[in-house]
């Protein structure tokens, strides 16, 4: 009874996954943020610009839905 409930209860994998998914969160804020400041202080093809941040947009909400589900 005692290994099944060690077994339950041991998160470290989950807590691992999670603290890989917080810090590639962090750093695909990072460069939204980049993103978003580049566009402000220079001007470039807001098209490429666009596609760039759309993309990593959809990558963050991809990761947020993954590390909710962890």
């Amino acid at each position: 009874m005692e290994t099944a409930r060690q077994v339950v209860a041991d998160t470290a994998d989950l807590e691992r996954q999670q603290a890989d998914l917080e810090e590639r969160l962090e750093l695909l804020s990072e460069q939204i943020d980049r993103a978003v400041s580049e566009n402000a202080r220079k001007a470039q093809d807001q098209t490429e610009y666009q596609k760039r941040y759309d993309e990593l947009v959809q990558k963050y909400t991809e990761l947020e839905k993954e590390f909710a589900g962890v």
